[in-house]
């Protein structure tokens, strides 16, 4: 499982536990479907295959290390889809 910000964002299982995506939330539809991980890769399957989208862009993975978001997340500055509500399971 990539790590991820539980404040604003959650990770899904899929494919049989083959595959995890991290998703952020889309306020407009009101559920967690924009793939986008500032932490580290937003989509892992099986045999090793990452992908490193932020709000649902396609970003290569050297973009994605100088991306603002990603930029920010390391020091500590969640720029994102904020969730007041959400209050983490752990």
């Amino acid at each position: 499982m990539p790590p991820y910000p539980d404040r604003m964002q959650f990770a899904f299982v899929m494919d049989e536990g083959r595959s995890a995506s991290v998703r952020a939330r889309n306020e407009a539809a009101g559920r967690d479907d924009v793939p986008g991980n500032p932490s580290g890769p937003a989509v892992v399957a099986r045999g090793g295959t990452e992908a490193f989208p932020i709000k649902a862009e396609a970003l290569t993975p050297a973009a994605w290390h100088t991306h603002p978001r990603t930029r920010a997340a390391r020091q500590g500055n969640w720029i994102g889809d904020p969730r007041p509500n959400h209050a983490s399971p752990g």
